[in-house]
Order: C-alpha cells, then structure tokens, then sequence
C-alpha cells in the first residue's frame, strides 16, 4: 500500500531556504527517524545510511506568455529498520 501526503503552497525564496535546511537538518540528524513538515501534517520517515539523489532543472521557453523554469529534487530510499 502505498500513502501519499502532498501540499502545494507559493513561497518566498527566503521560505523556501528555510524549507529545505529544515529537511537538510533532519538528514544530518543520523541518530534518529527525520520528521518532515508537510502543509499542516508531520510525516515521520525512516531514511537508510545511503540515499539515491536525482535532480531534474527543466527550462520551457513559450511563444506565449511568461517563460518558466522547474526544479525537481527526488529523494529516494529503502526504509532503515534499525
């Protein structure tokens, strides 16, 4: 079975900084299970010693309306049963 836990929200840049060290800090944490805030919900995970890291930057120039660009970072991992 799979649980999904999704929240979108707009952000400063400041904001997301903080986000991201927040995760960051709980990566460092090696002691114990990382807890990440997600919208209004914490969701515990279980992260092994070594982590598969993908990064994904998709620049889309249109021919109408505002350019965008999109970063995506996938963390993935088989849960650590100490």
């Amino acid at each position: 079975m799979a649980d999904t836990t999704q929240f979108e929200d707009d952000l400063s840049r400041g904001e997301v900084a903080r986000y991201l060290r927040d995760i960051a800090a709980e990566f460092d944490d090696e002691s114990s299970p990382m807890r990440v805030t997600v919208g209004n919900k914490e969701v515990t995970l279980q992260p092994s010693p070594t982590i598969d890291c993908e990064t994904e930057v998709t620049e889309r120039s249109r021919m109408i309306g505002k350019d965008s660009q999109t970063i995506t970072l996938t963390l993935s991992w088989a849960p650590d049963e100490d």
